[in-house]
């Protein structure tokens, strides 16, 4: 599984994530498993098929959210569940979640 990490995303309008998923719905250059929020971290989780390249879809999705203030995207290397929490792991940090 792949995952992007989208910062803020809880900071859009109900309108603007209606728009967002129809614009992943309707791009065959994603193959979307599941969505998670991350409510302490006003984030969004999105889970992709293995398969695809994470890196294109990232492009994708920076460019889509490029014309939002405050968004920011991060590819995830690893998730690693700890008894009450989550550790995001990216390039060069680590989350818990």
């Amino acid at each position: 599984m792949k995952v992007i990490y989208i910062k803020n995303y809880l900071d859009l309008t109900n309108k603007e994530k209606e728009q967002f998923f129809l614009f992943l719905k309707n791009d065959k250059a994603f193959a979307l498993i599941r969505q998670r929020i991350i409510l302490t971290e006003n984030a969004l989780l999105l889970d992709f098929k293995k398969g695809f390249d994470i890196k294109k879809i990232k492009a994708l999705i920076d460019n889509y959210l490029s014309k939002y203030n405050g968004l920011s995207t991060h590819i995830i290397r690893s998730i690693i569940q700890k008894n009450d929490h989550l550790v995001l792991e990216f390039d060069n940090k680590k989350l818990r979640v």
